[in-house]
């Protein structure tokens, strides 16, 4: 599997079959059911990433908190199929995204890294860690403006988070007691 790409390929597989198997009993019954049918489709999107059943949301939680001990401890490499595993047993986990964007950041795949911070922040905007990681990322590329509208968003959401002020100090140069 490459990195990065088999939690989007087992979900486009999934999404395909489901596609093609509903999708032939609406060819079947006519046009006057499979039309609406198509036209809803985006409408119901946003709806199906967030609509988890409770055990797979459960098992997602759990793998997301193995993921996230493993990036706190340095080692990414384990972090990464945990936090892809739990991304696919659950799509919307914006806390899962977010974790396997700083494990690729932590073994240097910049690019691959700001894909699931962007994928975490169309889920939830106002994620603290995708916020505070993402801007540091934007701020050691030289986009200072990028830093600033995400330490202003996390000024919003979440004030008094520890998140927004190491984004605040990283933005003004102040260098952290633990790097």
């Amino acid at each position: 599997m490459s990195p990065g790409c088999g939690v989007w390929a087992g979900l486009d597989a999934m999404g395909e079959g489901w596609f093609m198997q509903n999708m032939a009993i609406g060819f079947s019954l006519g046009k006057r059911v499979i039309l609406p049918v198509l036209a809803a489709l985006p409408l119901l999107a946003p709806l199906a990433a967030h609509a988890v059943p409770g055990p797979y949301e459960k098992a997602s939680n759990m793998l997301t908190a193995r993921g996230v001990k493993a990036v706190a401890q340095g080692d990414a490499l384990d972090a990464v199929p945990l936090l892809e595993r739990a991304v696919v047993a659950d799509p919307a986990n914006a806390r899962a995204l977010t974790f396997l964007a700083r494990a690729w950041q932590q073994q240097g795949k910049a690019q691959l890294a700001r894909k699931y911070y962007d994928l975490a922040l169309s889920i939830d905007p106002v994620e603290p860690d995708a916020l505070n990681w993402s801007g540091q990322m934007a701020l050691a590329s030289g986009d200072k403006s990028a830093a600033q509208i995400n330490r202003d968003r996390l000024g919003i959401s979440c004030p008094n988070c520890p998140q927004h002020r190491e984004l605040a100090d990283a933005i003004a140069g102040v260098k952290p007691l633990n790097p």
